[in-house]
């Protein structure tokens, strides 16, 4: 990856690179004796890496974006400033962006759409999407890979390289800084080899069949090509628009925070795929509450590795750090035998809240899985490609979680909350009869809310001084009772749920097929209860 130093014509400095260089000792991250800026004197070094990669324009900055989830080189806090880092990407001119659409397509765009926005809605780096509509009617989303015509991504990207000075200056180590260029190139062209991320939401598609809360927009396979996607546009709200958007009022910001985060695991721990970069403006929550993650880049991961990923995040959430390690060196290589006691040490000694303000009292399971994975980095154990991606998603969907409650500790919450929902769907596919299958797949989502929506319930009981009573009519038959005699099994049955829910954060972390048992008494609660309520249905005819 060499940098050209001097211009072949004149034999004179590249004045990229002097420029580039420039910026970058005006902040003081060149690694080497220089005269910093005065205001960049008491800046920390991630506030100084943001400022430098926004003034040095598109190919820098969505750097700084990837960087900010390598949570295995920088500090959450780190992570945090350069997530917040301004990208601002030169889209096609509309012309061009029609002439790309009408080489990939075979057609002109005016053939192709009814309509067709001339300016794109988003932007990414050799990215644009643009709103259009079919010949039908549907709405579409045509997104449009550009090349780099002109050679000025190519250039800023070899000159990402002088960034190593800095990632050394930081303790990072020589490898870090080629390392994490190397990966940001892989991320680009994952990003804009458009019938990969085609290949991609279809076998997300998949996943919708068996998990209701995700939803997944259709392909146009028709209208889309490696440099063309032509995809359904969903009628949602942003997640970071949540609160200022109709499509998403009917859903709390805490609620929103522990649903994103079991949509992900989900994926991450028990789907075929999982968004690596989900983003708060990409990531849309629909009227019905479902979550939709935009087209992107797609991790996979082999069922090994998901059971160690589980296993780990498991572990780490019961506070027993031993196990933690364990499963953790399982999915690292590392340097050298010395390595791997470095890093079962440093997680015994994680104090998650020395790498800066994430949450008020710095103990969230997203801190301390951050914080071991720098840990581990530091203690000369690499993350395999399988963990880096799972950790670069992970960190994206915490911090999502972590603006809409910061008071809440999200991860943790969506993980128990799917391990409920494994255990549910292990007794769906263990049911056979077609007809009480179809049941059960009807009360499963209401089943999973069903423990808070209790604890609500008996919160506000307690908190009441009013008497509740229940009146019957006198002239009610025994025969139209028949819905209220199911009244107390299900009942114990709530109790039980709330003893569960009371205890289980007790409890060492277990096999989730070991809670088989409480999934099939909770779902055939929910029949009971269904069966409770068209009873009652019937009576009133």
């Amino acid at each position: 990856m060499g940098v050209r130093t001097t211009s072949p014509e004149t034999g004179r400095r590249d004045p990229r690179r002097q420029a580039v260089e420039q910026v970058l000792a005006e902040w003081g991250l060149l690694g080497r004796p220089h005269r910093a800026a005065r205001s960049a004197v008491a800046a920390g070094f991630a506030a100084r890496l943001r400022t430098a990669l926004e003034v040095l324009g598109p190919v820098f900055s969505s750097f700084g974006a990837y960087l900010a989830t390598r949570v295995d080189l920088l500090p959450a806090a780190d992570c945090l400033e350069l997530a917040a880092i301004a990208q601002r990407p030169r889209p096609l001119p509309a012309a061009a962006a029609r002439q790309r659409i009408a080489a990939a397509l075979g057609a002109p765009a005016v053939e192709l759409f009814a309509e067709l926005a001339p300016e794109p809605g988003h932007c990414e780096l050799l990215l644009q999407d643009h709103w259009a509509r079919l010949r039908d009617g549907q709405a579409v989303l045509v997104r449009v890979a550009h090349p780099d015509a002109d050679g000025e991504t190519a250039a800023d990207l070899a000159l990402l390289e002088l960034l190593g000075e800095s990632f050394a200056a930081q303790g990072w180590g020589s490898g870090a800084a080629p390392e994490a260029v190397a990966g940001f190139r892989r991320q680009l062209q994952e990003r804009t080899d458009l019938a990969a991320v085609a290949e991609g939401l279809e076998r997300l598609a998949g996943d919708t069949a068996v998990f209701g809360i995700l939803r997944v927009p259709a392909v146009r396979r028709a209208l889309s090509a490696p440099t063309v996607l032509t995809v359904e546009a969903l009628d949602g709200a942003p997640v970071a628009a949540v609160g200022r958007h109709s499509a998403a009022a009917s859903i709390s910001r805490q609620d929103l925070a522990r649903r994103l985060c079991v949509v992900w695991l989900r994926q991450a721990l028990l789907g075929e795929l999982f968004p690596v970069e989900p983003t708060e403006t990409g990531t849309l929550v629909l009227a019905d509450g479902r979550i939709a993650f935009a087209p992107g880049a797609f991790g996979r991961s082999t069922a090994d590795a998901q059971a160690e990923q589980r296993a780990y995040l498991l572990a780490t959430a019961a506070h027993d750090l031993d196990a933690a390690s364990e499963h953790l060196l399982r999915q690292v290589d590392a340097s050298d035998a010395a390595a791997e006691e470095r890093l079962r040490l440093a997680v015994r000694q994680v104090v998650p809240f020395r790498d800066g303000s994430w949450s008020l009292a710095g103990g969230s399971l997203a801190e301390h899985l951050f914080a071991q994975l720098r840990l581990a980095r530091e203690a000369g154990c690499r993350p395999r490609p399988e963990l880096l991606a799972f950790s670069r998603g992970l960190f994206a969907i915490a911090a999502a979680a972590r603006r809409l409650a910061p008071e809440r500790d999200a991860l943790a919450e969506g993980l128990q909350e799917l391990r409920l929902l494994a255990s549910l769907y292990q007794v769906r596919e263990a049911v056979t009869p077609e007809r009480l299958r179809a049941q059960l797949e009807q009360v499963l989502p209401a089943m999973v809310e069903l423990p808070r929506k209790l604890d609500q319930l008996l919160t506000v009981a307690a908190e009441s001084s009013a008497t509740l009573q229940v009146r019957l009519p006198e002239e009610e038959s025994p025969r139209r009772g028949g819905g209220t005699a199911l009244a107390a099994p299900f009942l114990a049955l709530a109790a039980l749920v709330l003893l569960w829910r009371a205890l289980a954060p007790l409890a060492p972390a277990v096999p989730w097929s070991d809670e088989a048992a409480f999934g099939v008494a909770l779902a055939l609660g929910g029949l009971l209860l269904r069966a409770a309520v068209r009873g009652g249905e019937r009576s009133r005819r």
